[in-house]
């Protein structure tokens, strides 16, 4: 709180401590970048981040699980969030699912994540209340298509593994409406200076981190953002994301850009360096 023109009377105070749990084992998960802030409708605000570090040698090819948050911040001095238990009590999980659609004109291997509720209410009368959301990045390779078909991919891990052990959401959120884009990066693979596939970038509502009301991006790749862009899997659809490889992209992802035109007409573009 820096709101006291005295800066000797600014506090802090701890909002909350991001960790990935495997097994017996509870890693924290470094927060490298700048959040962002977005008012919540019922009060407050809510910080929503990514964590991971891309600044030493060993981050390069680090593949500890991180994960994105939206974290409730209600201004309080001891905010229920710092409690260590807040990710597995506090926080609504949603799940971020790769897969691969043969019909997709342009890119075949797409980003869906769910979309759970997220209904914000402070903890009472023994509840721990609900305080925001999270997704971690264990996404699996699909082992099928859309179609049923089996995937042909061989990038990264094979299933069950994680696919892209390490990768991680650092660089800025990008906002369009009531949704982010996510943009994430995969570390390369420790054994050789050739890159994994560049990253993704994929939509999610602020408010909960799950599956946008509309689509964000012209996955059709037909001049305009519409209910022709969603993707429906289960009989249900989605604002896909798109997970991009080496034909796409040969480099490292970095910040999403935008390109303003007149009236409803703007561009999102993407580009990588190597």
């Amino acid at each position: 709180n820096i709101s006291n023109p005295n800066p000797n009377l600014w506090t802090v105070t701890k909002l909350f401590q991001a960790t990935y749990t495997s097994g017996s084992t509870t890693t924290r998960q470094p927060i490298t970048t700048q959040p962002y802030v977005i008012k919540n409708p019922v009060g407050g605000f809510v910080v929503i981040f990514g964590t991971g570090s891309y600044v030493t040698d060993t981050d390069g090819v680090s593949t500890e699980i991180q994960s994105t948050y939206g974290i409730w911040d209600r201004g309080e001095i001891n905010p229920a969030t710092a409690n260590s238990n807040t990710k597995a009590t506090r926080l609504v999980k949603q799940v971020v699912t790769n897969i691969v659609d043969e019909t997709a004109p342009t890119f075949d291997h797409l980003r869906i994540v769910s979309a759970n509720p997220v209904d914000y209410e402070p903890a009472a009368g023994g509840s721990p209340g609900v305080y925001g959301w999270y997704f971690d990045f264990v996404m699996k390779r699909p082992t099928l298509t859309l179609q049923g078909n089996v995937n042909t991919d061989t990038e990264g891990n094979a299933p069950p593994a994680v696919q892209y052990p390490g990768e991680r959401a650092i660089r800025r959120f990008v906002p369009r409406g009531s949704a982010l884009l996510v943009t994430s990066v995969i570390p390369r693979d420790a054994n050789t200076c050739l890159r994994s596939p560049p990253g993704s970038t994929f939509p999610i509502d602020a408010l909960t981190g799950g599956n946008p009301k509309r689509a964000v991006l012209d996955l059709n790749n037909d001049g305009n953002v519409d209910s022709n862009d969603f993707v429906t899997v289960g009989g249900v659809q989605y604002a896909a994301g798109i997970l991009f490889d080496t034909s796409d992209l040969n480099g490292q992802l970095v910040d999403p850009s935008l390109l303003l035109g007149t009236g409803d007409a703007d561009g999102t573009f993407a580009s990588a360096i190597t």
